[in-house]
């Protein structure tokens, strides 16, 4: 099963870094090659944003597999990450 992530960012702060080498971390240990992470920093891209209705920093969005899944806030609690991926019974 391939997912497809979304991680909106804002700028290079430590909190955009920190929740894209957690995520890529995870996503590396769980699913290597069988994932595609886009990140989108809005203060480059607000337009990106807009479409997707981005209103915190970060947001990590699953498009797929569907049901699409938003996590909001603190993308770098672990457990929180693995259960929006759904990898948390893995």
């Amino acid at each position: 099963m391939s997912h497809e992530l979304e991680l909106f960012v804002a700028g290079d702060s430590v909190r955009s870094r920190a929740a894209r080498h957690k995520l890529e971390r995870l996503c590396e240990s769980r699913m290597a090659g069988s994932y595609e992470l886009e990140v989108i920093d809005v203060e480059a891209d607000p337009e990106a944003a807009k479409r997707a209705d981005i209103v915190v920093t970060p947001t990590l969005i699953r498009r797929r597999p569907l049901p699409e899944v938003r996590l909001v806030g603190d993308v770098t609690d672990e457990a929180a990450i693995l259960a929006a991926l759904d990898l948390d019974r893995r």
